[in-house]
């Protein structure tokens, strides 16, 4: 069954990374605390499998600490850390990476690069309505399709992706996931669509 991220761990690799910081005071921890070595591997491993099961209880923290997660270890203790895509740890995998870099890339075709402000010059109801929307069905927890119709999957993705930046709560759980075969897919939908709407208009 899919966590509560939305992401499948059939489908979604994760890479636990630790630092010698970590690992020093993972050492003076053990040695005070013995009985919970199993505890903390068995943690560990499933941080590495899946950091958003239900059982680690993650949750962001805030304050000086924001943009860092916690899992629990016990009621006492608890294990800090940073949720990173792909990218930022040099483990690129393909179609998927940060909604930032999928910016970027789009942006950084044309030169000079596109800026995100001219970019919503005519489309900022549309970046409006598209991030109460986007807040809202967070709120319900509805994890279900969001069709965006643009002149191409491209663009389509290129405007989620930048109105997404303008919205730093949602773009922390965000990820950008390219499937060329299911984007050329709901262009050709789109195309029928308005083929389709033409000859109806042709007709009266």
């Amino acid at each position: 069954m899919p966590n509560n991220s939305g992401l499948h761990p059939q489908y979604v690799t994760f890479a636990l990374v630790t630092t010698q910081h970590f690992e020093r005071r993972a050492r003076r921890f053990l040695r005070k605390h013995p009985d919970l070595r199993p505890l903390l591997h068995d943690t560990l491993d499933q941080l590495s499998q899946d950091p958003f099961a239900p059982r680690l209880k993650l949750h962001a923290l805030g304050g000086k600490l924001i943009g860092v997660q916690a899992v629990s270890l016990t009621h006492s203790y608890r294990l800090t850390f940073a949720l990173a895509f792909s990218e930022e740890i040099g483990l690129i995998g393909d179609g998927v990476g940060s909604i930032s870099r999928h910016w970027r890339t789009w942006a950084c075709q044309c030169q000079p690069p596109i800026l995100p402000e001219p970019f919503f010059a005519d489309r900022s109801q549309a970046k409006k309505r598209l991030l109460t929307s986007l807040h809202e069905r967070v709120e319900r927890n509805d994890k279900g399709l969001y069709a965006i119709r643009a002149d191409s999957a491209a663009e389509a993705a290129a405007f989620v992706c930048a109105a997404l930046l303008e919205a730093p709560e949602l773009a922390d759980d965000a990820l950008s996931a390219t499937l060329e075969r299911i984007a050329r897919s709901y262009e050709s939908d789109a195309k029928r669509e308005d083929d389709a709407a033409a000859l109806r208009r042709e007709r009266y």
